[in-house]
């Protein structure tokens, strides 16, 4: 604030008024960001990093929820926290990892999945190549990023076609390990995301997560970033604002507020946001084919199982996880869930169990798996994209822009989009990393004469 009092003095001894002051601070800039996960609360996170030498900046961060963490949250039952949407990250994830040291954030070691050692050499070289996103580049569209990580071969042809057909692998150890992963991690099979996707659903060696929540490290980017939060505030439209480069949202709560940028860190066809400003063609492409984003069901029990139900005669021989394939049947009939996970056993022998499904699962279908139930949480998620492969570039590739409008006049402002990387790669992780790269876009436009902000950390 010490270079807008020095501006002050030097206007009114000049004898301007404030208001001509305020509207010609070159370096007097808002932004809003609109969502408050992963993408949104890092987004203002480097915003305040990136500008701190340079400009005042002013961020206001609009979330329509009444919690911070977006997709990424937790329910409690007695002294056990259980995560009801993005639950992992590895230790490869820089800005993750580097979040929980330089916050303060104590790491719980998660179960190592068997999958990982048959994956190593292919993952080793495809994590290779996606360190470098993490260098001082910039991207306009997701096509860039594909053609820049040399990845066309893995994203335009599905997982089944890719690593059976091309590669040789083994169908069976596909479908019993690979077809394992991609169904936990983006409830799809083999023959519907691409053989990218699939890569990333196995990079899953050393697995951490944040005790008590990964919710925290993203609370933890928006109060390090000094941005104003507005929970349970969604915004209704973005509009012109009263001059040429600049934006008006009109918010839930009666108020329009006046931006020069705006970040949107939620998927677009979810946000009821009613853009009414000029588009790029890229971007009316993708409001004409929105990204479709797969339902998941999440359901937490505590109760005394049916071991029957599995084909066990008791607890103790019941695994405690159990992932099933698209044809996978029980006693009862054809699997209901993709998963079913033992978080916690009590010692009268009830346990805390979370499932995954592609459908709610009924009172019935609960009352099959267990002869008891003493606590029951459900939660709809549009948890992740649709990983199709990129088949159609018109349609797909093409229409993955960071930039939304259309706005190539004025001062380098424009409407940003994090989740545009997401059909390709969706992770709590490579939100992070894609709003760093917005940012990134939005300091190079304005701030062409400073130095870049690096990794964001240093």
């Amino acid at each position: 604030m010490k270079l807008s009092i020095l501006f002050l003095l030097l206007t009114l001894s000049q004898g301007h008024s404030v208001e001509q002051w305020v509207f010609s601070a070159a370096n007097d800039k808002r932004v809003a960001v609109i969502g408050a996960g992963a993408g949104g609360s890092s987004a203002a996170f480097w915003l305040s990093r990136a500008f701190a030498d340079t400009h005042n900046l002013d961020i206001s961060v609009f979330e329509r929820n009444d919690y911070v963490g977006g997709r990424s949250t937790v329910v409690r039952y007695r002294k056990d926290i259980v995560e009801l949407g993005a639950s992992i990250f590895v230790p490869v994830n820089y800005n993750l990892m580097n979040a929980t040291e330089n916050f303060g954030l104590n790491l719980t070691d998660m179960v190592d999945l068997p999958w990982k050692h048959r994956f190593n050499a292919l993952l080793k070289e495809m994590l290779g190549g996606f360190v470098s996103l993490y260098e001082s580049i910039s991207f306009q569209h997701v096509r860039d990023i594909v053609s820049h990580l040399g990845i066309q071969a893995l994203v335009n042809q599905s997982a089944e076609s890719y690593f059976i057909d091309q590669k040789g692998l083994k169908r069976s150890y596909m479908d019993e390990i690979v077809q394992s992963a991609t169904r936990v991690n983006y409830g799809q099979d083999l023959d519907e995301l691409h053989a990218f996707g699939a890569m990333i659903s196995m990079a899953a060696a050393g697995a951490k997560s944040v005790a008590g929540g990964n919710y925290q490290i993203f609370e933890h980017f928006l109060s390090k970033s000094g941005a104003s939060l507005h929970l349970n505030t969604s915004v209704l439209s973005i509009n012109h604002g009263p001059n040429s480069s600049g934006y008006r949202l009109e918010l839930s709560n009666g108020r329009s507020e006046d931006f020069d940028s705006v970040i949107i860190a939620t998927p677009l066809h979810l946000s009821d946001i009613s853009i009414n400003v000029p588009l790029s063609a890229s971007a009316q492409r993708l409001l004409n084919k929105p990204v479709e984003y797969k339902a998941v069901h999440v359901t937490l029990v505590v109760g005394k199982v049916r071991t029957g139900f599995f084909g066990r005669a008791d607890l103790t021989t019941l695994p405690s996880l159990v992932i099933t394939s698209p044809d996978a049947s029980f006693v009862g009939g054809k699997a209901p869930f993709t998963c079913f996970a033992i978080h916690r056993a009590y010692e009268d022998d009830t346990v805390l169990v979370k499932f995954f499904s592609k459908t709610r699962l009924s009172e019935e279908v609960l009352d099959e798996i267990f002869e008891t139930r003493s606590w029951t949480v459900q939660k709809f998620w549009d948890a992740y994209p649709a990983l199709e492969p990129f088949t159609d570039a018109s349609a797909n590739v093409d229409r993955l822009t960071f930039i939304l409008d259309d706005q190539a006049e004025g001062e380098g402002n424009h409407i940003y989009y994090v989740n545009a990387l997401e059909p390709l790669v969706s992770t709590m992780e490579t939100e992070t990393l894609s709003a760093k790269n917005v940012v990134r876009l939005l300091h190079e436009a304005w701030c062409r004469d400073c130095k870049d902000f690096g990794d964001g950390w240093t």
